[in-house]
């Protein structure tokens, strides 16, 4: 059986003793909750490409705990890598850099890169200390389905597949970080958005620098390719509501979850109400699932919270079997292009 203890100086003296040994620990991040090996050791990360059931050509970011470590596993070549690694880190940014020989082959997926950052987050920043390597670092779950924000989340896919999850509570960003390249001391290319976004590059890199999103290199980042986040329904991205989509996919026997904005249920109120009878809960008994079950996704306005929803939401619709998920298509611009990333890698298209 995997134990779940909470994070202090004890677990983390057990986490180190089982990742100096090979073993691989489930530890958070303020991202996602992390399947951890050391990523010196290549014994060790087969074991998070066999507990994932990860295609072993998807790249692992490997996680030192402050800005000095990165030279013993990787080489900055320009200014603008050091500008950004000395602006935002630690934090939910990768930067990808060519590897030097001590890290594992099997972590890079063979490639002469390596994907490194320094997470923002106490416990994980202890346990790399603790361990006096760097950790190479998938999320906690099963390779295509929802990465884990909590300890209990993790433990759905690693139970009995590890022997340790450190439980320090909820992660804060809930969504992976933003991976990035630099290719010239002008151009930046951002591989897979995340929580920082171009804005946020583009304000401390200055004008002058070419900051945008690309397809190029991808097979450097994870994320990048394969089906991930997904839960066990089907989901479908949608821009409007149509009553004849609804009937179709009942008459299908589907239950369908909702997943918008407080904006879109309003605008389409009338036909949410057609197809949605709440009942009043019993003592002992829950109210009746309905064929379609709408949860707010917040607001336009709120982005930040749409992204820390994500993946509670997919794991809810896994937990009520849903077999339709419906999600409003968000612009595609900031923190909006992080979560459609993940939407749209979440399709299983």
């Amino acid at each position: 059986m995997t134990e779940i203890l909470r994070a202090n100086a004890t677990t983390i003296q057990k986490a180190w003793e089982l990742l100096k040994n090979g073993e691989v620990v489930v530890i958070p991040t303020e991202t996602v909750y992390g399947l951890w090996a050391d990523a010196t050791n290549d014994a060790a990360i087969n074991k998070i490409f066999a507990a994932k059931g990860r295609p072993q050509d998807n790249p692992l970011i490997v996680h030192v705990d402050r800005k000095t470590s990165i030279d013993h596993y990787a080489t900055v070549t320009y200014d603008l890598e050091k500008k950004l690694i000395e602006q935002l880190m630690p934090g939910p940014l990768t930067i990808i850099l060519p590897k030097k020989d001590s890290i594992s082959k099997a972590a890079t997926a063979w490639l002469d890169s390596v994907g490194v950052r320094i997470p923002d987050h106490i416990t994980a920043q202890q346990c790399i200390r603790a361990s006096w390597t760097a950790i190479a670092a998938p999320s906690a779950n099963i390779s295509w389905k929802p990465s884990p924000t909590s300890a209990s989340m993790a433990h759905r896919d690693m139970n009995n597949k590890v022997p340790l999850i450190i439980n320090g509570g909820n992660c804060v960003w809930w969504i992976e970080s933003t991976v990035v390249k630099v290719v010239s001391e002008t151009e930046i290319l951002i591989l897979r958005p995340g929580m920082i976004t171009k804005e946020d590059i583009k304000d401390i890199v200055g004008e002058d620098i070419i900051v945008q999103y690309s397809s190029k290199h991808q097979e450097q980042s994870p994320g990048t390719r394969y089906t991930h986040y997904a839960p066990s329904g089907k989901v479908q991205i949608i821009n409007a509501l149509h009553k004849k989509t609804i009937e179709e996919l009942l008459s299908q026997g589907h239950n369908i979850w909702l997943i918008a904005t407080k904006e879109f249920l309003s605008k389409h109120k009338n036909i949410i109400n057609h197809f949605t009878n709440p009942q009043t809960p019993q003592d002992d008994k829950p109210a009746t699932l309905q064929p379609i079950t709408t949860f707010p996704w917040w607001s336009h306005l709120k982005l930040t919270e749409c992204a820390q929803s994500l993946y509670n939401l997919y794991h809810k619709c896994d937990d009520l079997h849903m077999s339709i998920i419906l999600i409003e298509n968000l612009p595609e611009k900031g923190i909006g292009l992080a979560i459609m990333n993940r939407v749209k890698k979440s399709t299983k298209e």
